[in-house]
């Protein structure tokens, strides 16, 4: 697009003169731009890093994947990976850092990577994105143009030009620019001010884009604050993912930094203070902010609170069992005192609300929990054996009198099924004399 502000105008008249990328940087990319793979068949290997196939030295062995294997052509180190790939396409992004008068530029390339068995390796690097940064957090995009499917389809063909954030009907539009790339050039350069705030590239490996990282610290002291004190997994989390602040955690984040402890799963480690402070244990102490395995210690408390939230749950289900007993004692009253059997099993209405939650507990099912008390067109009833032991629970349609369901210990048949089955269908006359 043609530029219309007369910063617009400066960047456009910069960035043609910035260097092309030079063979030394470009070897790095194309180092580090692809997988070293060996794919191996039929007793040959070939080698995604030059194209060329070799035989493998002791036919009679075969290869397992992820062993090592040296290239005799190129001596690269490749990972073996059992596959009749016959190519090997691949691009990644390559940022290079670096400065124009008093402009910040994050230079992003494209490398791409086309290797077929046996030939020889197609590859190129094209620059697509610049990021123009100023001291005062001024931004400009000097990119190419993108086709509609957006990510790393851009067009080639089409020059350099400035462009700006849309966001349209696509989503991506305005975030395609935001590049993370898979590798940044260790020989880079950075306004003052940036290295004052604590710029570093152990900050753009593990915690953000460099473009959002530099864009952050200009703005947000808590960024700088991260990035200074080497908590890479908390500016990731925080500020990269969420978007948001980290000051509830600032006094653990400190402990953490006093003792040289370093959160790496940000998201865990935040979920763990939570569940601290739920229990009311101490955040300002190093022996709970500070564990040797934090997913250890986060899997212990989160066990005990679900152990909590249980007992709360069947505290709420007794107090609500209790305000049911009266109610299920009207509907179902009129059932109470049916018993029937021979001389093994016998089988009665369970009377209460109370009883049906003993019932569940010790048939570990869910006639209580799943509020069966609470069905006005079932009754529920408690086979035993002569000595009392429980053997199945019974539900029984007050509408079809048929037995919907009769389960044992955890919804499993016992021995007694189909005679306790024979029982309740020999006596359902009972249950249709008091309906």
């Amino acid at each position: 697009m043609r530029p219309r502000t007369k910063i617009q105008r400066e960047v456009a008249a910069l960035f043609p003169t910035l260097p092309p990328i030079t063979a030394k940087q470009e070897q790095y990319a194309f180092a580090h731009s692809h997988e070293y793979i060996g794919y191996f068949s039929v007793g040959e290997i070939w080698c995604t890093n030059c194209g060329q196939v070799s035989g493998n030295p002791d036919p009679t062995s075969r290869r397992e994947n992820g062993e090592d294997y040296i290239c005799p052509h190129c001596g690269a180190k490749l990972k073996i990976q059992r596959s009749t790939k016959k190519k090997s396409p691949d691009k990644r992004y390559f940022t290079i850092l670096t400065t124009c008068q008093d402009w910040q530029v994050v230079r992003h390339f494209l490398c791409y990577w086309n290797v077929r068995k046996g030939c020889e390796v197609n590859s190129h690097i094209t620059e697509v994105v610049q990021m123009w940064l100023k001291a005062d957090g001024t931004e400009v995009i000097v990119a190419r143009a993108c086709t509609l499917h957006g990510g790393d389809s851009w067009d080639l063909w089409r020059p350099l030009e400035i462009r700006t954030r849309r966001h349209g009907w696509y989503g991506y539009d305005g975030q395609k620019y935001n590049i993370w790339a898979d590798y940044i050039y260790p020989e880079y350069s950075v306004l003052p001010i940036f290295k004052r705030n604590g710029f570093n590239l152990n900050a753009t490996k593990k915690g953000m884009p460099p473009c959002r990282l530099m864009l952050a610290l200009l703005k947000d002291p808590e960024t700088e604050f991260l990035v200074k004190t080497g908590q890479y997994g908390l500016l990731n989390y925080f500020k990269y993912k969420r978007g948001g602040s980290c000051h509830k955690y600032l006094h653990a984040i400190k402990i953490c930094n006093r003792n040289g402890y370093k959160v790496k799963d940000g998201s865990m480690w935040t979920d763990y203070i939570d569940l601290l402070e739920y229990f009311h244990l101490d955040t300002h102490n190093a022996h709970y902010v500070c564990p040797k395995n934090l997913k250890t210690a986060h899997d212990a408390l989160s066990k005990r609170k679900q152990r909590v939230d249980e007992k709360r749950r069947v505290e709420e289900a007794r107090r609500n069992a209790i305000e049911w007993e009266a109610k299920y004692k009207k509907e179902k009253g009129a059932y109470f005192g049916i018993c029937f059997g021979d001389e093994n099993i016998q089988i009665a209405v369970i009377t209460s609300v109370a009883d049906m939650a003993e019932e569940g507990a010790a048939m570990h099912h869910c006639v209580y929990n799943a509020g069966y008390y609470k069905r006005p067109d079932c009754i529920i009833l408690s086979a035993r054996d002569k000595d009392g032991n429980r053997l199945e629970t019974i539900e029984l349609s007050l509408r079809t009198f048929e037995v919907i369901q009769s389960r044992g210990k955890c919804n499993q048949s016992t021995p007694h099924h189909d005679q306790i089955l024979s029982l309740v269908r020999e006596n359902i006359g009972l249950f249709r004399k008091v309906a």
